[in-house]
């Protein structure tokens, strides 16, 4: 009997122990108010790519040049070794402002009627391909560079005056006066070498 009486409040002091632990792992409660969840994070960009060049401002605006309303002509300018340098103007002679973009297309007219002769020019990349604005009685220009023909082997030199030019974005060429230059007269072998049109500083 003695030993009941002793294990009774030890039984009861446990019991106690139990509830007071299970209290302590129950979340905390403010005023009754059920815990709120953090509100989501913004997901920021990133900013590692650079922004998107903008349109040249004539591009889209300003409508192509038409062959109708341009006037090329060709101006040699120096010589380096081995070459000939020029500069081929693209005048705006029409009623309305036009714009051209990239390379014309540049080939040697041969001595008998103008026939194209030897490989179109090639690209030289010394100024951007950005739209060339020319406004009414104004101007665009491209640089050309003629390759010496005595200077290529398995070249069949013969004089030429003239050069076939196509402006860029177009399909139909003029007929160019230059002075007379040496040409190969060979259908594999091309001495011209054109830049994109620009507006020359200060025109």
């Amino acid at each position: 009997m003695r030993r009941a009486r002793i294990g009774l409040p030890l039984l009861l002091l446990l019991a106690a122990a139990g509830l007071l632990a299970g209290c302590a792992l129950l979340p905390a409660s403010h005023d009754g108010a059920t815990p709120s969840t953090s509100p989501p994070v913004p997901i920021t960009p990133h900013t590692g790519y650079p922004a998107p060049t903008p349109p040249h401002p004539g591009s889209g605006i300003v409508p192509p040049c038409t062959l109708d309303q341009l006037s090329i002509s060709y101006s040699p300018t120096d010589n380096t070794a081995g070459h000939a340098h020029g500069v081929l103007t693209f005048a705006n002679t029409g009623s309305s402002e036009c714009e051209l973009t990239g390379y014309a297309t540049v080939v040697f007219g041969g001595p008998d009627g103008h026939q194209a002769m030897g490989l179109p020019s090639t690209h030289d990349a010394s100024h951007p391909t950005t739209a060339a604005v020319a406004s009414v009685g104004g101007f665009s220009t491209a640089d050309l560079t003629i390759t010496r023909a005595s200077n290529v082997q398995s070249c069949t030199v013969v004089t030429v005056t003239v050069l076939l030019v196509t402006p860029p974005g177009l399909d139909h060429e003029r007929v160019v006066p230059i002075p007379a230059t040496e040409a190969c007269d060979d259908t594999d072998i091309g001495l011209l070498s054109v830049s994109a049109n620009y507006i020359p500083p200060g025109s």
